[in-house]
């Protein structure tokens, strides 16, 4: 009789002990789990932190560094010719000075939501439109524009920003004369094509040489939007870009 008792104390003591062992094992996962969440979280904010200065270090040299590069080639041109031509240095100077306010715009702009005025006033379409009209100053632009309304301001901004980084190359460096610019939707899908009969170059080892440049940040907006890129170096320079708005819509404001 004695020896079944104490069995059963022997038994009940090792069930109490696994009992005990049990609840510290689970609690310690608890509490791991709580802390592994808090350290994901935390990690999400600072790097949610920090892909918002890089946008808006992108955004910056995007706008202001292309206008304000415009404007240089500009008063480069007028410093080495004679002043004979009054009237080709005043429609330049004239163009320098609308340059001038819209690089003032853009920097309230950027210190404002980071927003282009254009597309505050007339939306993604109408924004290209106009950023077309604005180069058509210095190119011959063949444009389709094929949008429809698009509410989600960062695919508005990225797409923006990403045509406004290759017109700014095409002046820059391309010697090119001529751009086709295509952007079409079909429901929640939008294809862009942006080609010049530049000089050409090889695009993934220019990005390499140039870090910081507006090639890194264009595949810095593709991969944003969880877009697909493809370059082409032929007869100029061809890029494509295919969006899902419905992969993009995670990013809503």
């Amino acid at each position: 009789m004695e020896e079944i008792v104490l069995k059963g104390i022997v038994a009940a003591t090792i069930f109490i002990f696994v009992a005990i062992f049990i609840i510290i094992l689970v609690t310690y996962k608890f509490y791991w789990s709580k802390v592994e969440q808090n350290i994901l979280h935390v990690h999400s904010i600072l790097k949610s932190q920090e892909d918002e200065r890089r946008r808006i270090a992108i955004d910056i040299h995007d706008s202001l560094g292309g206008i304000l590069s415009v404007i240089k080639i500009k008063i480069d041109l007028l410093m080495n010719l004679s002043f004979e031509n009054q009237d080709f240095y005043k429609d330049n100077l004239k163009e320098s000075h609308s340059l001038l306010l819209l690089a003032i715009q853009e920097a309230r702009n950027a210190s404002n939501a980071l927003t282009p005025e254009a597309i505050k006033n007339f939306g993604l379409k109408g924004a290209i439109n106009d950023l077309v009209r604005d180069y058509s100053k210095f190119f011959e632009v063949d444009l389709i524009n094929g949008l429809s309304d698009i509410s989600n301001k960062n695919v508005q901004i990225n797409i923006y920003r990403m045509l406004q980084e290759l017109f700014n190359n095409s002046m820059k460096y391309s010697r090119a004369t001529k751009i086709q610019l295509e952007v079409v939707q079909n429901s929640s899908l939008i294809k862009i094509k942006y080609s010049d009969n530049g000089v050409g170059f090889n695009f993934n080892h220019a990005r390499k040489i140039s870090k910081g440049s507006g090639l890194s940040n264009l595949k810095y907006r593709v991969d944003f939007l969880l877009g697909k890129m493809h370059f082409e170096n032929k007869n100029g320079s061809t890029f494509f870009f295919h969006f899902d708005l419905n992969k993009c819509l995670i990013y809503e404001n």
